[in-house]
């Protein structure tokens, strides 16, 4: 082919500010959090399913991982999933804002 693929992670725009919100959160956060601190940077409603569209693409792709806390009283027994920026995905966050710096 007359282009190589890059092996490096590209982000999309909503992709990089998923990431930037679980980095500013201290590397992990529930999703909740991560919604929240998205519509802020984005000033505007974001639906929590295209959320988590992204969060099973960027766990495909290695950016973040995740895991599941047990259920409490206050939650009326519903389990919390935590997402956590993986070393890749801290990587591939800090190239973005390095690319766009630069646009």
């Amino acid at each position: 082919m007359w282009f190589q693929r890059s092996k490096k992670p590209q982000l999309k725009l909503f992709e990089q500010q998923m990431l930037t919100a679980i980095d500013a959160e201290g590397g992990s956060c529930s999703s909740y959090e991560v919604w929240k601190l998205v519509e802020l940077y984005r000033q505007r409603f974001t639906s929590i399913g295209k959320l988590f569209l992204h969060f099973e693409a960027l766990e495909r792709r290695n950016l973040v991982s995740s895991y599941e806390l047990p259920g409490t009283p206050e939650r009326g027994g519903r389990k919390r999933r935590i997402y956590v920026l993986t070393n890749l995905g801290r990587e591939a966050l800090r190239q973005s804002r390095a690319a766009h710096s630069k646009a």
